[in-house]
Formats: structure tokens, sequence, C-alpha cells
């Protein structure tokens, strides 16, 4: 019995669809979004939907909302909670390049039309351009839509996952050998990971190379829990 939370870019995906294979057909899966440039849906939802055909829970859902939604939560008392958490710095880029993916002209344009030395430039001051480009999401909390920076829509997801009720964390630093772990916890066989919604990232300069230091501290506001249970620190690489 767990109730997995997921935040973005933790390669929660990956870690949901192989636990999902230990569940019943009575589970309540909220699926992954569909890919982008690409029909369909990793792996669907599942006894996530209302007779409305609307979503009980959304897939990024943190354990603040679910209880707070639940007709009787003292039921899950038993239940393991398990999330998942991500170097803040590397996890935005990563969602950078995400959003990157659902623009494909833009992507074909850094290689078609740049030089190979004249590229990171650009993406570089592309990135910490988009950081701070307001965007309208819907809210988890009330359907609304709510206006947000994209460094601080990650923030508040991810954010919502840092909670006290959670007993175990994946790390996507040690991915493999902590899902192990949880799998040894919940008695059931390990499995390697698939590779979900990866492959978006067409360079592979280091995390730090993005940020300057104004968005290094935006980062670093965004993500005050994260950063305070985990130790994440914004490491440079040596060159």
């Amino acid at each position: 019995k767990f109730i997995f939370f997921k935040p973005l870019k933790t390669a929660g995906s990956s870690v949901e669809q192989a636990l999902l294979r230990q569940c019943s057909k009575n589970v309540l899966c909220t699926g992954t979004a569909p890919l982008p440039n690409s029909i369909g849906w990793t792996y669907k939802p599942i006894n996530n939907s209302t007779e409305d055909g609307l979503d009980r829970f959304n897939t990024h859902t943190g354990p603040e909302l679910l209880f707070s939604r639940l007709a009787k939560p003292e039921y899950f008392e038993n239940y393991r909670l398990i999330s998942m958490t991500r170097n803040p710095w590397d996890a935005v880029v990563s969602y950078f390049w995400y959003n990157a993916a659902l623009h494909p002209v833009w992507r074909e344009n850094i290689f078609l039309q740049l030089q190979k030395d004249q590229r990171f430039l650009y993406v570089k001051e592309l990135f910490n351009e988009w950081l701070i480009v307001k965007t309208k999401f819907r809210s988890l909390w009330n359907e609304k839509l709510e206006e947000y920076k994209s460094y601080e829509y990650i923030g508040v997801l991810n954010e919502a996952c840092i909670d006290d009720k959670v007993n175990n964390y994946i790390r996507f630093e040690t991915l493999q050998k902590d899902f192990n772990f949880i799998c040894f916890l919940l008695g059931v066989e390990p499995s390697a990971l698939e590779k979900l919604k990866s492959g978006y990232k067409l360079l592979d300069n280091h995390y730090s190379d993005y940020y300057t230091q104004e968005s290094k501290n935006m980062i670093e506001r965004a993500f005050p829990k994260t950063i305070k249970k985990f130790g994440y620190t914004f490491d440079r690489r040596v060159k």
C-alpha cells in the first residue's frame, strides 16, 4: 500500500510507470501528459475521471492537496508515501529543454543557423529570458488560471512534494539505487527503470553553465524546502 507523489523533471514518470505495474486494476493513476511532438500517452490515467469526465487529481498533486480532498484521509494512515527529488538548478534546466521540445522550429534553428561555438551562448541567453516569462497555468487547488514565471511554476509544484508526511524520497542522482530500495520496502521485485520523457536536451553543458548570479539566486529562493531538506548546492563543474 503506497501513494506516489510526482514532482516535475525528477524522472517521476519512469518511477510511476514501474510502480504501476505492481498495482491492481483498482489503482488510481493520474497518468503522464502526452509527449511533445508525439501522439498518445506514455501511460494513460486510470480511475482518475469523475462522472463529468473531469480529472480527479492533477498529475503533480502534492500531499497537502491530496489529503484535503479525501473524504476519509484516515483510511490511508498505514500507506507508505513516496516522492522524488532532484537538484533544483538541474531540474529547471531539464524543464527548459522539455519546453523547448514543444517548439521544434526553434530547436532546429539552433543547429541549422548557428555555428557550433555560438550555440550555447544563444541557449544560455534564451534560458535566462525563459525563466522569467509569465504564463498562465491552471491552479491545482481551484482550477483557475494563475500567472507564474517559468521557474516559479516548477518551484511551486516541486516544493509541494516536500512534506513531513512523505516517508521516502527517491533522489534523481541515485535513481535506480533508491528505486530498488523502495521496491524492497514494498516487498516487490525491482526492475530496470525506463527512460521516459528524456532525450530533449541537445547540448551537454553542465547545468551550472546556464545560470547568471541573478538566475542562480532566483532558483534558490524558489526551492527553499528542497534545498534545506536535501542539502543541494549549486555545483560548478571544474573546467
